[in-house]
Parts: C-alpha cells; sequence; structure tokens
C-alpha cells in the first residue's frame, strides 16, 4: 500500500524534468549548507583559489586591473594566479554583480561555487542525453554524478573550474558531429576558450585526444560522413566559423605569454619544482609526483568507513552498484565501448609511474611536465565517463518489463538522494568548523585591506643584520621572486619582516647586496617632509621628493621585469638593488617619482581578452535561445 502511494507521488509523467533537476540541487545545497553560509572552512587549494578570485575581483570592482600583488612575499607577479582562476570567464561578472550590490565578496564566492556547479550538472545532463538519448536514464547519470562526492571538491579544490567549461565542451561537441549548427559552434568556441585561458588545459588536452582517438577507432566508417558534415558546415556559414576560429587563436596569447615569462626564470615554484634542472619554472619533476595518481588516499574506503568521510573523499550512490549489476546482462554497445576503452587509458596514464604509460609521454609530450595532480582525472572524466557509461547501460535496463518508468522513480529518490545525504551528514561533521583563516580578511587587518594602501612606519626601525643570517636554507616558499627566494635563504625571516616594514630608503650610492638600513636619515617615516605618497595601487606608486641632493631610493618591493620608472613623466632607469628589490636615482630639488608594473600593450591585451569572451559568451546565449524558439534545443 506505501509503495503505491511513493508511485502516485512520484508518477513518472505529472512530474517534468526541470522540477526533478531543481529539487535534486535544492537537496544537494541543503546537505551542504554548513559550508555555503560559511559556518565551514574551506580546505587545501579552494582556499588559495578563493584569495585569488576575491584579489581580482575586488580589484576590478575599483577600476584596477591587478597585475602585481605587493603583500606577497615582497610583492610577485599575478599573472600565476590569474591562469589558474582562468579570470576572463564571463561567469566570474557573478561574483563581481553581488559584491557590487551588496553582498559580502566571501558569501558571493560561495553563490558562485554552488551556481557553477549546478551549471555543470545541467552539461552533463545534456551530455547523457546526447549520449544514451533517453531522458530518464540522463536524469539517473544527473543524480548519480551530483550526489557523488565530486561536489565536495568544491571546497576543497580547484577541480570544478576544469570539470564545468570541459562538460560542456563535451555536450557541445557530440551534438556538433551529429547536427552541425551555429550555436554549437559557438558553444564549442567558448567552452574551449575558457579551457585554454587556465593554467593547466592539459587535463583536457589528454582527455580529448584520446577519446577522440577510440572514438575514431570504433566509429572509423563513419568518419568521412562526419568530414562531408563539416565541410558543408563551414561552406555555409564562413562568416560565423571565422570570427569563432580568430577567437580561439586570441585565447591562445595569455598562455602563450605565461609560458615566455616562465622561461624567463624571475619568478620560482621552490616546492613545486624543487631541484629542477630546468629554466622553466613551471616544470614539474618526479619527485613531486609521488602519491598524485589516481590510486590516492582519496579513492580509500569508498565502500566502508562512511562515517569518517572527509572532503575529497571518493563516494558514489550505492544505487551506482545496482546498475553495475544489471549492466552485466546488457548487450555492449559501440558508445559503451568507446567510455570504456577511454577510461581504460585515462585510467593508466593516470597511475603515474606505476605503469610504462606515464614515463613515455613525460619524455615525448612536453605538457606532460607542467601538470602533477592525476589524480584529478578521477574527477574530470574517470567518473563522469563511468557515471556515462552506467546510464548507456540503465537505458538498455529499461527495456526489461520489471523496470518500468512507473516503478523505477521512487527508488531513484530512495537510492539515489537520501543515502547520499546521509553521508553528507557525516561529512559536515567531520569538516573543520569556522570561516578561515583566509587572506585578505579586512577584519583581520585592522578592518583594512593591506594592498589598498601603502604604509611608512612611525618610527625608525634599525636592526644589526650580523646576528640574523640563515643557517639553512629552506623551501617553504610557494611561489615568488627568484631574487627573493635567495635572500629568504639567506636571512632571518624576523629581519625580513622588519627590513620589509620600511618600504622607502634613502641612500648615497647603489646598494647591490643586501645592506640593512644603519642610519635614521636612510628610512622614510610618515614624518619626513622630502618625500611623500601621493598616489598607490597594486600596480604603481607615485612619490613627491624635495631632496637636497641627488640619491638612490629603493621602493622595498621586488624587482621584476616589467616594472618602469619616471621622474617627472620621463622613464630613468631601474635598477635591482638590495639584492631583490628596486631603486632609482632621484635628482635634486622637487620631483615626482612614478613607478608602474606592466605595460600598456599588457593592460590593452587584458580588456580586450575580457571584451572578446563576454561577446561571445553573449553571443552565445543569444544564438541559443534562437534556436530554442525554433525547436532546435530539447
Amino acid at each position: 500500500m506505501l509503495y503505491r502511494k511513493c508511485v502516485m507521488i512520484f508518477h513518472w509523467k505529472s512530474i517534468k524534468i526541470p522540477v526533478f533537476i531543481l529539487l535534486a540541487f535544492g537537496l544537494w545545497c541543503f546537505s551542504f549548507w554548513g559550508f555555503l553560509i560559511n559556518q565551514l572552512s574551506l580546505q587545501g587549494d579552494a582556499i588559495a583559489y578563493s584569495e585569488h578570485f576575491y584579489y581580482f575581483i575586488n580589484n576590478l570592482s575599483r577600476g584596477v586591473y591587478p597585475l602585481w600583488e605587493p603583500t606577497r612575499d615582497g610583492g610577485v607577479p599575478t599573472e600565476f594566479f590569474l591562469r589558474r582562476i582562468g579570470e576572463f570567464n564571463p561567469l566570474y561578472l557573478i561574483i563581481l554583480i553581488l559584491y557590487k550590490i551588496g553582498v559580502p565578496y566571501f558569501q558571493s564566492y560561495l553563490i558562485f561555487l554552488a551556481l557553477y556547479y549546478f551549471l555543470g550538472m545541467i552539461g552533463f545532463y545534456k551530455l547523457a542525453k546526447e549520449v544514451t538519448k533517453n531522458k530518464t536514464a540522463s536524469l539517473v547519470a544527473y543524480l548519480l554524478l551530483m550526489f557523488s562526492s565530486l561536489g565536495t571538491n568544491l571546497f576543497s579544490s580547484f577541480i570544478l573550474l576544469i570539470f564545468v567549461p570541459m562538460v560542456w565542451f563535451f555536450y557541445f561537441f557530440i551534438a556538433f558531429n551529429r547536427s552541425p549548427k551555429k550555436y554549437l559552434l559557438l558553444g564549442l568556441t567558448v567552452t574551449l576558450m575558457i579551457i585554454l585561458t587556465t593554467y593547466i588545459p592539459f587535463y583536457f588536452v589528454t582527455i580529448f585526444g584520446i577519446f577522440c582517438l577510440c572514438a575514431a577507432g570504433i566509429y572509423f566508417r563513419d568518419l568521412k560522413g562526419l568530414f562531408m558534415r563539416y565541410v558543408q558546415f563551414l561552406n555555409g556559414h564562413k562568416m560565423i566559423s571565422g570570427v569563432c576560429f580568430v577567437a580561439l587563436c586570441l585565447a591562445l596569447i595569455p598562455g602563450i605569454m605565461f609560458q615566455q615569462e616562465s622561461k624567463r626564470g624571475e619568478f620560482v615554484l621552490p616546492i613545486r619544482n624543487i631541484s629542477s634542472l630546468s629554466g622553466n619554472a613551471l616544470d614539474v619533476k618526479h619527485q613531486t609526483l609521488g602519491g598524485g595518481g589516481v590510486v590516492h588516499s582519496e579513492a580509500q574506503g569508498f565502500l566502508t568507513g562512511l562515517k569518517s568521510v572527509e572532503l575529497g573523499d571518493f563516494y558514489i550512490p550505492i544505487f551506482t552498484y545496482v546498475i553495475l549489476l544489471c549492466g552485466l546482462f546488457v548487450k555492449v554497445n559501440k558508445q559503451m565501448v568507446v567510455l570504456g576503452l577511454s577510461g581504460l587509458l585515462i585510467y593508466l596514464i593516470s597511475l603515474n609511474d606505476a605503469t610504462v604509460f606515464y614515463k613515455f609521454l613525460y619524455e615525448h609530450i612536453f605538457y606532460f611536465k607542467y601538470f602533477r595532480n592525476f589524480f584529478f582525472f578521477l574527477w574530470v572524466f574517470l567518473l563522469p565517463a563511468g557515471i556515462l557509461l552506467l546510464a548507456e547501460q540503465f537505458r538498455l535496463c529499461l527495456k526489461w518489463k520489471i523496470m518500468s518508468k512507473q516503478n523505477v522513480m521512487p527508488l531513484l529518490f530512495i537510492f539515489i538522494i537520501i543515502h547520499p545525504m546521509i553521508v553528507y551528514h557525516h561529512l559536515q561533521n567531520n569538516s573543520t568548523k569556522g570561516n578561515g583563516p583566509y587572506r585578505y580578511r579586512q577584519e583581520l587587518q585592522g578592518g583594512k585591506l593591506p594592498y589598498l594602501d601603502l604604509t611608512l612606519p612611525k618610527k625608525v626601525i634599525i636592526n644589526k643584520t650580523s646576528e640574523n643570517v640563515k643557517s639553512k636554507a629552506s623551501n617553504d616558499m610557494y611561489f615568488g621572486t627568484k631574487w627573493f627566494h635567495i635572500l629568504r635563504q639567506k636571512l632571518d625571516s624576523d629581519l625580513l619582516e622588519k627590513y620589509l616594514a620600511n618600504k622607502i630608503l634613502i641612500y648615497n650610492y647603489q646598494p647591490k647586496n643586501f645592506e640593512y638600513p644603519i642610519s635614521q636619515d636612510q628610512i622614510t617615516t610618515q614624518d619626513s617632509k622630502n618625500i611623500q605618497i601621493t598616489r598607490f595601487d597594486v600596480n604603481s606608486l607615485t612619490l613627491q621628493t624635495n631632496l637636497f641632493d641627488k640619491k638612490f631610493l629603493i621602493y622595498n618591493d621586488n624587482y621584476y621585469t616589467g616594472w618602469q620608472a619616471f621622474v617627472d613623466g620621463e622613464q630613468v632607469d631601474l635598477f635591482r638593488t638590495n639584492e631583490a628589490f628596486k631603486g632609482v636615482w632621484v635628482p635634486a630639488g622637487k620631483h615626482v617619482i612614478h613607478f608602474r608594473y606592466g605595460t600598456t600593450g599588457q593592460y590593452f591585451i587584458k580588456y580586450l581578452m575580457l571584451g572578446v569572451f563576454n561577446i561571445m559568451f553573449w553571443y552565445l546565449i543569444w544564438t541559443s535561445a534562437a534556436a530554442f524558439r525554433l525547436r532546435e534545443i530539447s
């Protein structure tokens, strides 16, 4: 009797697919409410990425495109951080809009994470429907992935930034291959642009390459017809095809420029690239790869010990095993072979040096030197591809009389939703309580963000250097300039911190090796009359000077190619001084000294990219809406 009532409540024909999709997302939000309202702390890489987002969004909201970060390890370029988040993604405007209308930044960021995850799940549902051509099986795939542990990585990793554009790309790609349309080409272009402008597009390159090889091998006889469809479409849409090609070429520029910057060797990643013989700081050596494969701690205990589950631990809903068991009795088709074969190859690669595959690829394919977290393949491909394979099996199982649609829906809610919510309850209990510590938290900085103002010391800070030399070098800095890293290895950290508090120094000569100021006259304080700060932002500093004679002025911010110095509007030579910092000769009398990071061309490219990405994105939305009105999209 109870079962019949459940069937009536969950009767398939009485409830539309969007209702199930929205209801499932609502239940997911409820399960992670502690994280979404900032009562539970982010973990791991998610903390660093939230800081990158904040620094970018906060400065952009003030009209400054942040190319430099003066408060990290003596000052660092931000291109590394911007490439990590892929700052041109038009959907990041969600954070900016929420922030500008008064929603606190961190809450805006958490709202964005949830919405972005939901967008990825919608893309996966569309992809599953394109693969299975069955709404019921597609909904099962959507629920299985949404309530797996993929979503927990929002709060401990940056996998979401890779997964969402990738899953939408594969939807557009498969749909375009079957029936080329303009909005699908635009979708392919926009998602590929987003992928290409991230720090690590190589997960996608590897996955897409192997998937295409497997699909081409299995569907070899269909390649000629596919090629003819491509040619026919391109001949009929030359203008839009040209626009997409140009946009993709532009999307390559940030990555190429970043590679060129890394080859100069001016920034270092000591923890990531230990004892590297390469001049490229992005190279990853074998010693940094230990434990980074798919067979990792995240996969331990995914069948047992769910009461101790933590962020990033591998978990899939129990209904997965029911489908897997039933799938043993269905006929294997080509789609299942492509998914299974490509998944197997990716799995073998992701085992690192446990097999010969990785060593061969590392030695012969250049980009395998640039990324190391191979267990990410589990989240961005192996898990989604496995669920797609199960969805196809489930579609075939639906042909059985016992698996009628009317009987399936109550089971979906019982086995796919209820059990994961219990697991997520344990996850919240095991997570770190609190909302930090996070960088840039205003309340932790006396109510003022440190990069919004350059503060001179109130009094002179002088210390001796002879007793403050490090006895042992360290590699505890994750990212910084080469010369500052060398200086940190030499000096005691307390001494270096005190030195950096003296932002402006004046010498009669140009010190090349590190010298701590020994005279009060060398240090500029808040009471100094001969040097005044007139303007400061993260990319520039302007000083008003009135010196009695020619002096060498040191700005204790790291020296780096791209910094320029101007005296009364005329560019002058900028020197690396005091080992790691920058300085300039200042003539006697009243003068305006201006330090600036970044060229006009760099800023032009940045704003051009923002414009191109947004134009392409909104053109995609417009053409998709037009296709929907014409019933080209279901």
